[in-house]
């Protein structure tokens, strides 16, 4: 006899690739969100049709046995970004060393968090907390556990308002709406929106997040303390550049705003996944969220099927600048759902 959970998938006319029949939303012809009114989230289904035709992949499932050197030597490499910072007296030579070096090590910090949050550097949930906390270091925000907290969110309410602290909030589309200036701006100020976002999702503080404010503030303390102020301003300045106009911040964009009908997740398929660890094998990550880093594009190559159908970006720079430059692109570009629990 079928399961409850594979009725539900075998009746979705969704299946097998699960892309969505709804029109996108475009800036001055749509008033928000395009909205899904029939369908969940297409991940979970998606990987019960992968894994039923190729069950091997559960094989790609634990952790990245070498991660942990990386988040080590990341955060070596931030500390010699900050000492470097002291010496520099050129105000145009520190904003290249924060743009092009800090800003690159921010972002690297924000994947390495990203793992650290799924338990997949080591097999132990206090080793992958202590690993946050690391990652943390080349970013001027306590982020780590409250990215955890709100990153699973994100994974099991997708699209849901209130619930999903990755979907813009209403005022950013009403705001910006498609114009080239205004969302120059909205770059502009998106790692403050990224942060702001969450404020309007209920939860409970955790007690990692207390431990992490206190850690990472106590280190930055006792940066200042020993190099003085110009490594905190190297380190904020590398944060905003890490969040904003730097193409590692395009898979920010890259991730869910709708470039086509009917597709609410992408993926990126380019040489910067090389530096940034797979971060833009995003489409295979959310099926699969089990899986490190390293071995995403396993996923793609075991099922192929599954993923050369969908539309998939191959430079961060063109992110940005069709994200900027075309006015059917928007903040309002995004696929929402209505939460069908608050009727159960």
């Amino acid at each position: 006899m079928k399961s409850t959970e594979e009725n539900d998938i075998n009746e979705d006319i969704r299946a097998p690739y699960y892309k969505g029949f709804w029109k996108r939303s475009i800036p001055y012809q749509n008033e928000g969100f395009a909205y899904d009114l029939d369908f969940d989230e297409p991940h979970r289904k998606r990987r019960q049709a992968i894994l039923k035709k190729y069950p091997q992949v559960t094989k790609l499932y634990g952790v990245s046995e070498y991660t942990w050197y990386i988040v080590l030597l990341v955060a070596f490499a931030n500390l010699l970004g900050m000492y470097v910072s002291t010496l520099i007296t050129s105000k145009y030579v520190f904003i290249f060393l924060c743009y092009f070096y800090g800003a690159t090590l921010t972002a690297l910090g924000g994947v390495l968090i990203h793992e650290c949050g799924h338990h997949l550097v080591t097999k132990n949930k206090y080793g992958n907390i202590i690993m946050g906390y690391v990652s943390n270091s080349p970013i001027i925000f306590p982020i780590f556990s409250s990215f955890q907290k709100f990153h699973h969110f994100h994974h099991i309410h997708q699209g849901i308002e209130g619930k999903d602290p990755d979907l813009p909030l209403r005022i950013e589309y009403q705001l910006i709406k498609g114009s080239i200036p205004t969302k120059i701006i909205y770059i502009a100020v998106y790692p403050f929106l990224y942060i702001a976002r969450s404020a309007f999702v209920k939860s409970k503080i955790w007690k990692t997040e207390i431990v992490n404010w206190i850690v990472h503030y106590t280190y930055l303390y006792v940066i200042y303390q020993i190099l003085g102020i110009k490594p905190i301003f190297y380190c904020i300045l590398s944060t905003y550049f890490g969040y904003s106009f730097h193409p590692a911040a395009a898979h920010l964009i890259q991730e869910h705003f709708t470039y086509v009908d009917g597709q609410e997740t992408y993926s990126y398929y380019g040489p910067f996944n090389k530096l940034f660890m797979n971060i833009g094998y995003h489409n295979e990550h959310h099926d699969f969220p089990s899986v490190p880093w390293n071995k995403l594009p396993d996923i793609k190559k075991m099922a192929p099927e599954f993923y050369n159908c969908f539309h998939a970006q191959t430079s961060w720079f063109g992110v940005l600048f069709t994200f900027i430059t075309k006015p059917t692109l928007g903040p309002q570009s995004r696929l929402a759902r209505f939460d069908k629990t608050k009727n159960q």
